[in-house]
């Protein structure tokens, strides 16, 4: 089920001229769908290579998870002025993300993050 709030936050975000960018660990395949149907600018998740319309087993999954969303944001685009970004996460695995961004929002926070989220007085949804 989708977060309404989330949704309300991003299509502000949109119109207030922000690139939006699903990122998620979920297969790109299927994120590309969510990402049209929500009017995402950009998706990244983990990629999945075929070949001849079945899965390629000589190619490693791409997997998008803790660090390697920050590095696959950076190789997707050319600059980023991160101190003017935002990024919403639910998990603590995230962090890197939301230590990376000027307006870090925690959603619905794992354990975990939502103490760091308390001591650094992110906002929480």
């Amino acid at each position: 089920m989708l977060n309404e709030s989330i949704i309300v936050e991003v299509n502000k975000a949109r119109l207030n001229g922000y690139h939006t960018v699903l990122l998620s660990g979920s297969y790109e395949y299927l994120l590309n769908s969510i990402g049209k149907y929500l009017e995402f600018d950009s998706v990244i998740g983990t990629r999945i290579y075929f070949k001849e319309d079945k899965f390629d087993l000589s190619r490693e999954l791409e997997v998008a998870s803790g660090e390697s969303k920050l590095r696959r944001i950076n190789e997707k685009f050319e600059s980023i002025n991160w101190n003017e970004s935002l990024a919403y996460a639910d998990s603590y695995s995230d962090i890197h993300i939301l230590k990376a961004v000027g307006q870090p929002v925690a959603v619905n926070p794992d354990t975990k993050l939502k103490v760091i989220a308390d001591e650094m007085k992110w906002r929480i949804i």
